[in-house]
């Protein structure tokens, strides 16, 4: 289950980027961001008023896109654990559209 739920996780949220990257105006993603909000975690600070102007971290880029795997592994992980191995089998697109949109809005309001 694991590796399917990487499969899920992994493949739907990169597809998705890749994407809407190709889109007119569209930049590239940067995990930068977010590896500064995870390193900043160990402070105790969750929330930031602008993360932009938290104090940077030298290897912020490589943690962003650590942590943007290991989200998407347990998402993927999660999401056949909540709908049950046999989906794989018959899958439906409204549970999954669904259940990626609950999880794009947790990290959308939460950074």
């Amino acid at each position: 289950m694991i590796l399917e739920g990487a499969a899920i996780g992994v493949g739907a949220m990169d597809v998705w980027a890749k994407a809407a990257s190709l889109l007119p105006s569209k930049c590239p993603v940067n995990w930068a961001p977010v590896g500064r909000w995870v390193w900043h975690l160990q402070t105790g600070k969750i929330f930031h008023d602008d993360i932009g102007t938290a104090q940077p971290y030298l290897y912020e880029s490589p943690l962003g896109w650590a942590f943007h795997y290991a989200v998407s592994l347990a998402f993927g992980v999660i999401s056949l654990w909540l709908v049950g191995p046999s989906r794989l089998q018959a899958p439906t697109f409204l549970p999954a559209w669904i259940f990626r949109m609950l999880m794009i809005g947790a990290g959308w309001f939460l950074l």
